[in-house]
């Protein structure tokens, strides 16, 4: 069939549109589910009914504006393959940068995927930032081909300088072979406010 080349003038894109076939070019991210933290809680969860790894393989995460009951906190994300009952091993490290001076540093050997640190518990000193998890369908331990590789990137005010911090930090989930079937936003206190969001991957 001939193709037709269609002006960008001659369409008007408020109208309304029925496609039959593919439409491709278009954003590849499934939002899954999104809480609004309005009152304290120990944690957000994120469990089987919206993390399957048999229907994605990748997920993206969003915190916005997540704030705690007190200060120097570490806010840390957690995964598991039995539905919360417990976790993976993690193998984690962190590179910081204060944002308005120049202290810099890198944490190796974290037990936890940490994403933000020693954040300030002041309601305008929230935690924002974002993440992958990749491989969340891991068939293998310890192959680098399966296992299970978070990154994400975040910012907040640290409580100790009273600075704006960055933080970077990568983790591999290598011990174990079963899929990743939920997760867990916490903190050594209780989490006040902030709106976490989980997204599909389409391949």
């Amino acid at each position: 069939m001939a193709l037709s080349k269609i002006q960008a003038e001659s369409m008007n894109l408020a109208d309304t549109f029925a496609f039959t076939g593919t439409v491709s070019g278009i954003n590849n991210l499934v939002k899954l589910s999104q809480t609004s933290v309005t009152s304290a809680v120990a944690t957000v969860d994120f469990n089987s009914s919206i993390i399957d790894s048999s229907t994605y393989k990748n997920f993206f995460f969003t915190f916005n504006s997540v704030t705690c009951a007190s200060g120097n906190y570490d806010l840390i994300l957690r995964f598991s393959s039995d539905n919360l009952s417990s976790f993976m091993t993690c193998i984690s490290q962190m590179n910081y940068r204060q944002m308005n001076g120049s202290d810099t540093g890198h944490v190796p050997n974290r037990g936890n995927h940490v994403l933000t640190e020693d954040e300030e518990n002041d309601e305008t000193n929230a935690s924002t930032g974002f993440g992958y998890i990749m491989n969340a369908n891991r068939k293998s331990s310890n192959n680098n081909t399966t296992n299970m590789f978070i990154f994400s990137d975040g910012s907040t005010i640290n409580d100790n300088a009273s600075s704006y911090y960055s933080y970077d930090t990568n983790s591999v989930c290598g011990s174990g072979s079963n899929p990743l079937n939920a997760i867990r936003f916490s903190a050594s206190t209780n989490i006040t406010s902030g709106v976490f969001t989980v997204y599909g991957v389409k391949d």
